[in-house]
């Protein structure tokens, strides 16, 4: 339909998409010289399934991936991504979200509501962390420390992608950087959880990884994963 031979037609507006990885490809991610975007799904599919594909973009860190057993399932493909998927679908699961999350999320919410109402103002992009942490930390296993301060933490393991980046001496910085990040993650939460877990299995990830017999970094490795799946694409939604 032609918009001006209708006069109760709306004019038709660009779509606009203001979340902060947009800003950031758009800002930091390019085709590298050299490079040809595709942008047709057959193409795209063709690549995706008929292709050896490796990681690119900010973060663009080799991957060990020899091992299906010590690499994280972001990283499997084929069979050993299946295998391991249908191990911890089941925290996903409606029946998970109803039984557990659900309460998780009730939870949180009113505490987060009654600060926000005696504090009478708060900043919106920390209460979605702090929400989606919560509900992200339970499904993980990561309830064993301060959970404002883990949001934190999870939220901090991208600083060393965005300093490489950029180029220069900051990119000779960011390993050590994240290196650090790392370190405070496993030593404030992942070390109290898995202790914990060893005494006394749950119902979560961190519990199916230690009867995987997988090692600290292993575990930290999948913490790191599932908290950024998990906490910064929920809270930007």
């Amino acid at each position: 339909m032609n918009a001006s031979s209708d006069t109760n037609a709306c004019p038709v507006q660009a779509i606009r998409n203001d979340s902060k990885t947009a800003r950031m490809a758009a800002e930091m991610v390019g085709p590298a010289p050299g490079s040809r975007l595709i942008d047709g799904f057959s193409q795209v599919w063709q690549i995706l399934t008929k292709c050896p594909v490796v990681q690119s973009g900010v973060d663009s860190a080799p991957v060990e991936r020899d091992n299906p057993a010590t690499t994280t399932i972001f990283f499997l493909e084929g069979e050993a991504h299946l295998r391991r998927r249908a191990a911890i679908q089941g925290f996903f699961s409606p029946q998970a979200i109803a039984r557990r999350h659900l309460r998780v999320m009730e939870q949180t919410t009113d505490t987060l509501v009654a600060e926000f109402r005696q504090q009478g103002q708060v900043k919106l992009d920390d209460t979605s962390l702090q929400l989606a942490s919560a509900v992200a930390a339970e499904i993980i296993g990561l309830t064993n420390s301060d959970m404002k301060a883990l949001a934190r933490r999870i939220a901090g393991a991208f600083d060393g992608a965005m300093l490489a980046s950029r180029g220069g001496w900051r990119k000779l910085v960011a390993p050590l950087v994240a290196a650090l990040n790392a370190l405070q993650i496993y030593w404030f939460d992942v070390r109290p959880a898995v202790a914990a877990r060893r005494t006394q299995r749950q119902e979560d990830v961190i519990s199916r990884l230690l009867d995987e017999g997988r090692s600290g970094k292993e575990i930290l490795v999948e913490c790191i994963t599932f908290g950024l799946a998990g906490m910064t694409t929920t809270r930007e939604f």
